[in-house]
């Protein structure tokens, strides 16, 4: 005799959104398996079949469609994630037959799981955005992938989300980290940095303040001033010869066109005052060994002078530089000592580190055991009156209407101490036809320890409440449900 009871077809309540309050929260439990390993919900696939799915590829654990689907040694069909979780929460067993059932005696069904992939699905864009795409769900998430609905994040890192289709738009005109070209040396610059790049591109045009030019590129400015200004001061370029003339570019330009002859006889004169110079140390015949021996010893006695000098230089250089030298080696001494402290360090925090790394992974077990044990007493400890307090409602919200996670389990909970296992589900964007309108409460049994000492089919009243947590209790409206289980 079955003793799975599914009250998902007289229990559904569909309730208006804004019936629930700002303060209505909600969130998800997480699975943790008594080795302390934290496993990601599995469930089955909530999606938008068409047409509806049938029985037989529903999950008698999640009552979604099959993921990843097997079959029992007893023959049922299971979420492969689902009925990992019920045995190694619940035992050993079949939760629907409470025939002997072990991890090992689950097979992979591949015809299950192609029949799944084959089963028609809308996207979850449909109802909130208008999507309309509809294909076979192993397609699903290749189609999510792409689809122009679906919510994304700028991938520039702005923060700021849209529809993928509007992305495109959002990057050329509103994202504050675009890049653009700069029109002037053509680099990518992002948009909120394009004023501080033309304070420093070379490209950009500039003004020179004395001749007044405009758009001179700013790396060619200085090549400007040196070579075309005609408002820079300079010398006549026939200052050594003797000519004293500065004055503005343009001036210069016309002194040396009006002077030409008078620069021309300058350096006829400089260049005899050369020559002259060099014919006479040279004509020690003419001048007899007095003059030549006067400048030999002038030129004798300015040598060694300069000599020692330059010799005086090189030996302060060379001193310098061995004591740099010691300097350096003596710093390479200390920062193999200090390297060799840091290495002794960090072998010693090695070891610390794995002599920890055990006690550690056994408390962290031993603290998730306590956990279980203390959610499972909690839930027993109720009498049958649970009171369910759901937190982070507004991101669960979004998760839902995005699709990201429909529904929400509650943990479970007992009828009394030895009672009949029960857990609650909300879709917080509704089923069916209430998608998007409603929030849909569901109430399902479950395998409990039990169950061999209590009478089945279950015949009992279930009464649901959502309570209203408006300021004020004259305002309150709680909404209420009774449920009778029929046999």
């Amino acid at each position: 005799m079955s003793r799975s009871f599914r009250l998902e077809e007289q229990s559904s309540l569909f309730l208006r959104d804004n019936s629930l309050g700002p303060s209505f929260e909600t969130a998800a439990t997480e699975f943790r398996y008594p080795s302390g390993e934290v496993e990601p919900r599995s469930e089955g696939y909530d999606e938008y079949f068409d047409p509806p799915l049938e029985g037989k590829y529903e999950c008698p654990i999640c009552l979604l469609g099959l993921r990843e689907p097997v079959q029992t040694s007893c023959g049922h069909r299971f979420c492969r994630g689902c009925i990992v979780r019920s045995i190694r929460d619940a035992g050993p067993k079949c939760p629907v037959d409470n025939e002997p059932l072990r991890e090992s005696q689950l097979y992979p069904d591949n015809f299950a799981k192609r029949e799944m992939m084959d089963q028609g699905v809308f996207c979850r864009m449909k109802k909130q955005q208008g999507c309309t795409w509809k294909g076979k769900l192993g397609k699903l998430e290749e189609h999510l992938n792409n689809c122009d609905f679906v919510d994304v994040k700028c991938p520039k890192g702005c923060g700021k989300e849209m529809q993928r289709k509007d992305l495109k738009e959002h990057l050329e005109k509103d994202c504050p980290n675009r890049t653009i070209p700069c029109k002037h040396c053509k680099k990518d610059i992002k948009w909120n940095e394009l004023e501080d790049h033309y304070g420093e591109c070379p490209k950009f045009p500039v003004k020179c303040d004395s001749c007044k030019k405009e758009n001179i590129p700013r790396g060619e400015f200085q090549e400007h001033l040196d070579k075309e200004c005609t408002a820079v001061e300079m010398k006549c370029p026939f200052y050594f010869v003797g000519c004293s003339f500065e004055g503005k570019r343009l001036a210069v330009v016309a002194h040396v066109t009006k002077e030409i002859a008078t620069h021309t006889m300058d350096m006829a004169k400089k260049f005899g005052e050369l020559m002259a110079t060099g014919s006479g140390s040279n004509n020690m015949g003419e001048q007899g060994n007095g003059g030549g021996a006067r400048r030999s010893r002038g030129g004798a006695q300015a040598f060694p002078r300069e000599q020692a000098s330059q010799e005086g230089y090189l030996h302060d250089l060379s001193s310098r530089t061995q004591t740099q030298r010691e300097e350096l080696d003596e710093l390479r001494s200390k920062v193999a000592e200090l390297n060799n402290i840091i290495h002794h360090m960090e072998r010693q925090l090695e070891e610390t580190r794995m002599r920890q790394e055990r006690p550690i992974q056994e408390l962290t077990l031993r603290f998730n055991r306590y956990e279980t044990k203390l959610s499972e007493v909690e839930g027993r400890l109720c009498n049958g009156s649970y009171i369910w307090k759901i937190d982070n409602y507004r991101q669960c919200r979004q998760d839902a209407l995005s699709g990201v996670m429909t529904a929400i389990h509650s943990p479970s909970f007992h009828t009394s101490l030895y009672g009949y296992k029960l857990c609650m589900r909300i879709n917080l964007n509704g089923v069916d036809s209430g998608v998007g309108k409603h929030v849909a409460l569901f109430v399902h049994m479950m395998q409990g320890d039990y169950d061999s000492i209590l009478e089945w089919p279950f015949t009992g009243r279930i009464a649901l409440s959502i309570l209203d947590q408006s300021d004020g209790a004259e305002y309150r409206h709680h909404i209420s449900e009774t449920l009778v289980a029929q046999a």
